[in-house]
């Protein structure tokens, strides 16, 4: 579903100004601005039989396993890319104008996000952009001033709405933004907000020091960030911890133990976390997007900013490529504000591999 926002209408959402939407001032956007375009997830998702299910689905194996060996050899592999570089995608481009002659489609990671910074799970959070994040998103808006853009496309996740933002400030454009829910990250549930790779014990230990006023000037010095920044990272990792311990004593296993369930249920496709959503509920996200918006272009330049999951899918099946594996998806590197682009020229229906993953700024999880 989409929903444009025109940069020059006073018809906007109660808390977005005209002033935050031109990208003139982004500290005034909230997350409130975003609730008007989220629907509710499905209530399957919500209700505690659902987790309790794809608990059970995965325990007697109900669900395919994850195999590494036997899903490499099934997944295809990734067509290389017409250009090296966006530099040499650029050379070529001034020669042909190919948003004339067919459908130039642009990709665009967001910038660096708190919860990118510290190593927090994201998914849907509005992790918002950090300063660095807001400078790389200015510096990969000049480096796509080049390309004639005339559709701009956002996922309702602030730290991506942000990037587009800032991308019109700089290039100094007055095109609406079209938000659109399928270009979210999907959902990661009780696994959102906890610390990248860690046991029960070293969690423990990082929850204690919260507390510790050493260990917080410690924090803001290793991750750069303000004592605001650092105090939102705290209080979600509180929230969400709280929410896994609960689920992992209704299921009577230790935290590590439903921690490593969980995981090994993100290794297949259809397995859906408690909270959250599967790999391919992001891949029908990404196939609507695709049938409903994109396939009505038939020439032009798109630009759409999104994150390092849902593209991974969207170039999957823009190629043609069913996504059999989550290997598959791991062959696709997505970088903070990073570039890839796809092409379709007229009366076609095979999308080409132009750029991928160019003018990264670090391999960051989204």
């Amino acid at each position: 579903m989409v929903q444009a926002i025109p940069t020059h209408s006073s018809n906007l959402p109660v808390s977005l100004s005209t002033q935050a939407i031109s990208g003139k001032n982004l500290n005034v956007i909230q997350n409130d601005v975003f609730s008007p375009f989220f629907e509710a997830l499905p209530r399957h998702l919500l209700e505690s039989s659902s987790a309790t299910h794809c608990l059970y689905k995965n325990k007697t194996n109900q669900i395919r396993q994850y195999d590494p060996i036997k899903d490499k050899l099934e997944s295809p592999s990734l067509p290389k890319p017409r250009f090296a570089s966006y530099n040499e995608f650029l050379k070529e481009y001034k020669k042909n104008n190919w948003e004339e002659q067919g459908t130039l489609l642009v990709l665009s990671r967001h910038g660096t996000s708190l919860f990118n910074r510290v190593r927090l799970i994201n998914g849907t959070n509005h992790s918002p952009l950090l300063e660095d994040g807001k400078l790389e998103a200015s510096q990969l808006a000049k480096t796509l001033a080049a390309l004639p853009i005339s559709t701009i496309y956002s996922s309702p996740i602030e730290r991506a709405y942000q990037s587009a933002l800032i991308y019109l400030d700089v290039v100094g454009l007055a095109l609406p933004i079209f938000v659109d829910q399928d270009l979210r990250e999907f959902e990661r549930g009780v696994l959102a907000g906890r610390p990248r790779k860690m046991t029960s014990q070293e969690v423990d230990h990082l929850f204690k020091s919260f507390s510790d006023p050493k260990y917080q000037v410690e924090f803001r010095k290793k991750y750069a960030v303000s004592e605001s920044e650092m105090q939102q990272v705290f209080k979600e990792a509180i929230k969400h911890r709280k929410i896994l311990k609960s689920y992992a004593e209704q299921e009577g296993l230790t935290e590590d133990d439903f921690v490593q369930l969980i995981q090994n249920c993100e290794n297949s496709l259809s397995c859906r976390p408690p909270l959250g959503e599967s790999w391919q509920d992001g891949i029908d996200q990404a196939d609507r997007f695709i049938s409903e918006e994109i396939n009505r272009h038939q020439s032009g330049a798109i630009l759409m900013f999104g994150h390092g999951g849902s593209h991974r899918m969207m170039i999957w099946k823009l190629l043609g490529h069913k996504v059999k594996s989550i290997d598959q998806l791991y062959q696709i590197k997505q970088g903070i504000s990073n570039i890839n682009i796809l092409y379709k020229p007229k009366n076609s229906e095979a999308w080409e591999l132009m750029v991928l993953n160019s003018n990264r700024f670090g391999d960051r999880d989204t």
